[in-house]
């Protein structure tokens, strides 16, 4: 190995050991902005990419805490706006300005969340990439690497079972 990639390695192993030491505040101040545990490894683990490769380019940061926290809050909004970019129109509930309503609509959400975190791990990356990522059936295909008839009995397949995780959970279909 030459100087330069035994520097590069140093180099490396450096970030990821400052890394590691800033995980449990990463994670954290993901569990600030999550609403359960799935969603704040998700931005816990997005945040520590970005962490990592702004170190890479040699970002030093005077205030490492609050640089941090910023990046956990920039990858929660991205996370928010993901999960809410396909939604369409809000419910009536989401907009009403009666407390007791908005409580009520924030309840589903959860459930629907909690629901979205029983299903396998194939039924969530088919319904993520149809439905949150409006992803067209030869996308996913392709993505996959299955025929389109099999993405869509996946997706059949997956809404049936998110549909029985939230009528466990006291969601109705309707």
């Amino acid at each position: 190995m030459d100087f330069r990639s035994w520097l590069i390695n140093e180099e490396q192993q450096e970030i990821e050991q400052q890394l590691a030491q800033w995980q449990p505040m990463i994670l954290r101040y993901a569990k600030k902005f999550a609403g359960d545990s799935h969603e704040a490894d998700d931005i816990a683990q997005n945040a520590s990419i970005s962490i990592f490769k702004a170190m890479q380019k040699g970002v030093i940061p005077q205030y490492p805490t609050s640089w941090i926290y910023q990046i956990v809050q920039n990858h929660a909004r991205d996370l928010f706006r993901r999960l809410n970019k396909r939604s369409g129109a809000l419910p009536d509930d989401l907009t009403s300005s009666d407390p007791g309503d908005q409580l009520d609509a924030a309840e589903r959400q959860g459930r629907v969340r909690s629901a979205l975190g029983d299903l396998t791990g194939q039924h969530q990356d088919i319904l993520h990439g149809r439905y949150y990522e409006d992803e067209p059936e030869e996308t996913s295909a392709s993505r996959l690497g299955i025929p389109k008839g099999t993405v869509k009995s996946r997706v059949n397949a997956a809404k049936k079972a998110l549909m029985k995780a939230l009528r466990s959970r006291g969601v109705d279909s309707a």
